[in-house]
């Protein structure tokens, strides 16, 4: 059973690999189930803690989120808000746009400091490995010919390795993060 905030990257994750629901079956397994697809995610999982929410100036109300691919909040989903104290802000308290990237207190918070606890994920990673369990399973594929009949199956197998390729290569794309510091007394106030 797979985890509801993870509805948004199971998704990307079939779109971008075209992993079809019942693409093919290998022994007693059939490709791919959201399970399935949840679980190649989960490997490429990072856990952030406390992460400090920007507050977006003169908005009374709004804080941005600091990355785009999260897991939303939901059952055992590890999304929290949490206050200058470190305690779990009531989801009553606030909404999240998720495609936007702002949470959004239902009253004025004029700048206090909030941080979030979340699950990220390197979504190009698992797309990589579903396009390479996909080129093992294409490996066998043969292009044929048959009196005024060509079947080109091989090349289900190297837009695989291409596809799996290219989606390598955008993990190691150049990145950045903002660091803080939490060494200082009132570090979030600077």
């Amino acid at each position: 059973m797979t985890r509801t905030g993870m509805a948004n990257l199971i998704l990307e994750l079939r779109s971008l690999g075209q992993a079809g629901i019942s693409e093919f079956v290998l022994d007693t397994t059939t490709y791919w189930s959201d399970a399935q697809l949840q679980s190649m995610l989960d490997v490429w999982q990072t856990r952030n803690y406390k992460v400090p929410l920007e507050y977006i100036t003169n908005s009374g109300v709004d804080y941005r989120l600091p990355i785009a691919r999260i897991e939303r909040a939901g059952t055992d989903s590890g999304f929290a808000v949490l206050d200058s104290a470190g305690v779990v802000v009531s989801p009553t308290l606030y909404a999240v746009n998720y495609d936007a990237r702002v949470v959004t207190f239902t009253t004025a918070q004029n700048g206090a400091y909030y941080s979030l606890n979340y699950r990220s994920y390197t979504v190009s990673n698992a797309v990589a490995d579903v396009w390479g369990i996909k080129a093992s399973y294409y490996a066998d594929s043969v292009t044929w010919a048959s009196d005024n009949h060509r079947v080109e199956l091989g090349e289900l197998h190297e837009n695989a390795l291409a596809m799996e390729s290219k989606f390598a290569e955008l993990s190691n794309a150049i990145s950045y993060s903002r660091r803080f510091r939490t060494d200082e007394v009132n570090w979030y106030e600077n």
